[in-house]
């Protein structure tokens, strides 16, 4: 804290000092309106006591009807320390740890992915609007995450220092960084699948084994059997919560299934989902293998392989069914493209971006009101973060200016 503050600028001290005020204004507003309900944190909270004291923790609600715990046991560990402190006091310990990964993600996401492109020159005096910017895109995912107390930050965080760490050699950290992510939330094995097709098998391994413990570590206290029977548990509660796919409107699949079953009916939405997500697929690789074609040189492969990570954590809830704070996912593949939104000459893509970040991030009930669910009915946010995934093809061409 103290390199950060004696290094920066005026403008970018004055920006955290907002964003602790903003954070601050949000705890204070909650608690007062009795809303710090940290719904998802109580999750977490109730399944570990559960595991603690060899209770279920699949199948049973915690809390809300939907609370239920969706991912492998060894998720649950950091969370059994919570359990020694009351309900309350654990969740404003926690939110204010997310506050704070929040406000690390809004310096250090955009400082690392400018330093690896060299585009703008950080101790400017408008470099801190930049920050700002970045922040109001993502602010809707932020304050809803902060009210139900979930970890996404924390994992998008874990991920881009995975993708940091193996561009600057840390391979080995990088891969258990990436085996750690999948273990609490299994959408990013994606990850695995596009390293498998940049040929990292280090990494691949590695993160491979990683998740390979992790879901056997629980046997020193669960037993053989009784470990195998919770994860089969845990598969069990992982295809029920995947059912409802029309439910699911901010999916790439939501629209395909409604106008399906909108003019045929029937029971196919698993199979029109399925194929839907193939044919991204095939369009992705297609797209790849295009880009990568015209590469030239390992610099120039390795950016596209930064490009295509973000790509991939971007749609990560896209293609899950899961709620929207998770959308925050998308926070590198933002700040890659507004760091070279001033380098296009496009006008049309540069209003498209636009357009595209205020249905990304304009489904803020509190803010928009009415608005706000009319954007949710029509899964705008979803469209939105389809349609920055499709622009930022564009940013993607747009060369640099600095070496």
């Amino acid at each position: 804290m103290k390199r950060f503050w004696s290094s920066a600028t005026t403008g970018e001290r004055t920006l955290f000092i907002i964003l602790c005020l903003f954070f601050l204004v949000v705890f204070l507003s909650e608690y007062v309106n009795g809303r710090f309900w940290l719904n998802d944190f109580r999750v977490y909270y109730d399944a570990a006591g559960a595991l603690l004291n060899g209770e279920t923790i699949y199948g049973e609600a915690f809390g809300l009807s939907s609370g239920f715990y969706k991912y492998a046991p060894i998720a649950l560990l950091p969370f059994i320390p919570f359990n020694l402190l009351s309900f309350e006091t654990a969740a404003i310990i926690f939110y204010f740890i997310l506050s704070g990964c929040y406000l690390l993600s809004v310096f250090y996401i955009p400082s690392r992915i400018n330093s690896l492109l060299g585009l703008h020159d950080q101790s400017g005096k408008r470099y801190w609007t930049f920050l700002l910017f970045n922040f109001l895109i993502i602010a809707s995912h932020c304050h809803r995450e902060l009210h139900l107390g979930n970890i996404n930050i924390i994992l998008l965080i874990l991920a881009f220092t995975a993708y940091y760490s193996y561009q600057k050699g840390g391979i080995y950290l990088s891969a258990v960084l990436i085996g750690i992510i999948v273990l609490f939330k299994p959408h990013f094995v994606i990850i695995l699948l596009l390293l498998a097709l940049w040929q990292k098998w280090k990494v691949l391994f590695t993160a491979f084994g990683v998740l390979v413990v992790g879901l056997l570590l629980p046997v020193l206290w669960l037993g053989v059997d009784g470990n195998f029977s919770m994860l089969g548990e845990w598969g069990g509660t992982m295809l029920g919560h995947s059912e409802n796919l029309e439910g699911s409107v901010n999916t790439i699949y939501f629209y395909p299934v409604k106008i399906y079953n909108t003019f045929r009916g029937g029971d196919s939405a698993n199979l029109i989902a399925l194929a839907s997500v193939l044919l991204a697929g095939v369009v992705s690789l297609i797209t790849h293998f295009r880009f990568f074609g015209k590469a030239d040189g390992k610099i120039e492969k390795e950016r596209l392989f930064m490009y295509e990570f973000f790509v991939v954590l971007a749609l990560i809830p896209s293609l899950s069914v899961t709620d929207t704070e998770h959308f925050v996912l998308a926070l590198p593949l933002i700040v890659y493209s507004l760091l070279k939104f001033s380098k296009s000459n496009s006008i049309f893509f540069k209003l498209f971006f636009v357009f595209a970040c205020f249905l990304y991030g304009g489904d803020w009930g509190d803010l928009m009101g009415d608005f706000s669910k009319v954007m949710r009915g029509y899964g705008l946010l979803g469209l939105g973060n389809v349609l920055i995934i499709i622009t930022s093809i564009h940013f993607y061409k747009v060369k640099k200016s600095v070496a």
